[in-house]
């Protein structure tokens, strides 16, 4: 009998949670509070943290208060801890958003040339589970239709290891960034090794640490009565102006607003179309995480949201029996989004999954206002960005790549050991 022993690496992981292997159990450690704890300590560590708005929605909802009161006291509780900084990710998100309309308009101009092809499919968790999934199971029949850009993690480890630490002159390996995020596998994507930093002969990871907004909600009692609250701090100060308050999309889904914000642009830049305010009327079928919408007046433009494995399925099924009906996709690989994220925080008592999505649905929506409004994303794009969504540097820093991983583990292995 042919024994051999079943090497399980990180790369091998889809993300299902349907297992615990030695790999996820590393990754924990690596990114678990005792490491962060620990770097706190250290001397020659500069902790900072960034937070996500559905992360802050969560802890708002489960603690009765509006989004900007739980991150006011989060930021409080954190500063107190000893971290230098802490950062609301809606900058990082409106950099993305931009990069990605523009990425989506080269392809649609360029069509099946140099480009890139159509569909386009783009989401704010590239890295995590639906990319590991196309990167193992599915390969170069699916990889070129992924965008490039980042999501909003990664466009902000990016900025965090480059600009900020050459503003603090600091090494990117002395800075030790954290993310708080609704969903698990955004360690997955932190440990991906194409959102590294590289500077003189050291590579450090854009993001060092990603946790849930779940792990950091049993401490925001304490915080209310003991730590004074303090508001998110500018990217960087004097250089990139902070928010006067939290914002949102003046339109868009709660998992980031890709197509409805590709799809306005495009109808406004490719065919002078200005889509009237108000939501979508998206069409929805009988499984309501699947959403086309046919597009602009007079033009063949259909862009949907397709959420959770099983629409990503028949959606890569459909791509490559060349029957894909889309031009743009929205991929989430939790059904209902990233405020369903495995990470958030569970309904309290009495509290259904679904109710809890209703109420942090209704959380979500803060002030509103186009990326291209937001005055950090122009001081961004003026002085380090290139001036353009798309150009070189903006590439360099906000976009990424994918490749065709080997599938170590094959079923004859597994049959074998």
């Amino acid at each position: 009998m042919y024994v051999c022993v079943a090497q399980v690496t990180l790369h091998d992981c889809l993300a299902c949670s349907g297992c615990i292997t030695s790999a996820e159990t590393v990754l924990l450690q690596q990114q678990s509070g005792d490491e962060f704890l620990s770097r706190l300590a250290d001397p020659h560590t500069t902790v900072v943290v960034t937070v996500s708005p559905q992360s802050r929605t969560a802890l708002a909802a489960y603690y009765g208060l509006c989004p900007s009161q739980a991150l006011a006291r989060l930021v409080g509780w954190l500063k107190w801890l000893g971290v230098r900084a802490v950062w609301d990710l809606t900058t990082a998100r409106d950099l993305v958003l931009l990069e990605e309309a523009a990425e989506f308009m080269n392809r649609w101009v360029c069509m099946y040339v140099s480009a890139g092809p159509l569909p386009v499919m783009g989401s704010s968790c590239p890295g995590t589970g639906w990319v590991c999934y196309a990167e193992k199971t599915h390969g170069t029949r699916v990889l070129p239709y992924l965008s490039t850009t980042r999501s909003p993690q990664g466009a902000m480890g990016g900025l965090v290891k480059s600009l900020v630490a050459a503003a603090w002159g600091v090494t990117p390996g002395s800075l030790y960034h954290v993310t708080i995020m609704p969903c698990y596998d955004k360690k997955l994507e932190a440990s991906r090794d194409e959102l590294t930093t590289t500077a003189t002969t050291t590579t450090a990871a854009g993001t060092d640490a990603a946790g849930a907004g779940a792990a950091v909600g049993g401490p925001l009692p304490e915080v209310m009565v003991r730590h004074a609250t303090a508001a998110p701090d500018p990217l960087l100060p004097g250089v990139v102006p902070a928010d006067d308050q939290l914002y949102s999309l003046p339109h868009g889904s709660s998992s980031g607003g890709y197509a409805d914000f590709v799809f306005r642009t495009a109808a406004r830049e490719l065919w002078g179309v200005e889509v009237p305010p108000g939501p979508l009327p998206w069409r929805t079928r009988r499984n309501a995480d699947l959403q086309p919408r046919v597009g602009a007046p007079g033009q063949s433009l259909v862009v949907a949201r397709v959420y959770g494995f099983r629409n990503i399925q028949t959606l890569l099924q459909q791509l490559k029996r060349g029957r894909c009906p889309y031009h743009y996709v929205e991929v989430m690989a939790c059904p209902s989004g990233c405020l369903n994220g495995g990470g958030q925080i569970k309904p309290g008592p009495g509290v259904t999954p679904q109710q809890l999505i209703e109420q942090l649905e209704l959380l979500y929506d803060v002030a509103a206002r186009s990326p291209a409004d937001n005055p950090a994303v122009a001081a961004l794009y003026g002085s380090w960005l290139g001036g353009r969504p798309g150009a070189p540097p903006a590439r360099q820093l906000l976009h990424t790549t994918f490749r065709e991983r080997e599938k170590t583990v094959t079923a004859a292995t597994v049959t074998n050991w």
